[in-house]
């Protein structure tokens, strides 16, 4: 199931996952996002692996994309769910 909401459950639900987290890391590191396969290539998954996480952590509001042409670039929303996640990952580092 995908976690909804921007709710403390919600986000550390998110965050529990191994691949979302090192997903999420890696975008909050990122200046102007990263896509699919700048993503694929740096945690070691295939594409299809990196698109399922990145459309959970979409649907829960956690991550935002915008178009570059036939690429989508992925980066941490402005939601109040992104930005929870943001804060805490800016903690745990």
């Amino acid at each position: 199931a995908r976690p909804k909401g921007d709710g403390v459950f919600a986000v550390f639900k998110i965050l529990g996952d191994h691949n979302r987290y090192r997903t999420l890391v890696l975008l909050l590191r990122s200046k102007n996002g990263l896509c699919v396969q700048e993503l694929a290539e740096k945690l070691d998954m295939s594409h299809s692996a990196v698109s399922h996480q990145l459309g959970t952590l979409h649907d829960s509001g956690a991550v935002a994309y915008t178009r570059e042409g036939r690429e989508m670039r992925y980066s941490i929303a402005t939601s109040p769910c992104g930005q929870k996640i943001a804060r805490l990952l800016t903690v745990l580092k």
